[in-house]
């Protein structure tokens, strides 16, 4: 089972993505968040697998929230964002996201970029 944190701040994304990764394989668990902040908070309290990260959100962008994940916690980031051409990918790469991903996307291909992981 993989246990993955979906941060977007559009609710209707998150709870449409939620549906279709868990219909596609049931043994994803996935937690929506729909702000930085909360992030955060509920990567302290709980172990996820992966965490799929916007990168365009109020008050904190996705390259910070990035940043503050990586600082604290050792677990894997795909960038999936429509705004992936805001900052260069080998900038987000470098600050530790395990893959980018421009939306939309073939969900075959992000299903087996989080299966790799």
């Amino acid at each position: 089972m993989s246990k993955i944190l979906l941060v977007d701040d559009l609710p209707d994304f998150v709870e449409a993505e939620k549906a279709y990764l868990e219909e596609y394989d049931p043994t994803f668990k996935i937690d929506t968040i729909t702000n930085s902040e909360s992030a955060m908070e509920v990567l302290e309290r709980e172990h996820f697998d992966v965490v799929i990260l916007d990168i365009m959100m109020p008050k904190k962008d996705g390259l910070q929230l990035l940043r503050e994940i990586k600082q604290k916690f050792d677990i894997p980031v795909i960038i999936y964002s429509a705004y992936v051409n805001l900052y260069p990918p080998e900038e987000l790469l470098q600050q530790g996201a395990s893959y980018v991903i421009s939306k939309p996307a073939n969900m075959d291909y992000l299903i087996s970029k989080i299966r790799e992981l």
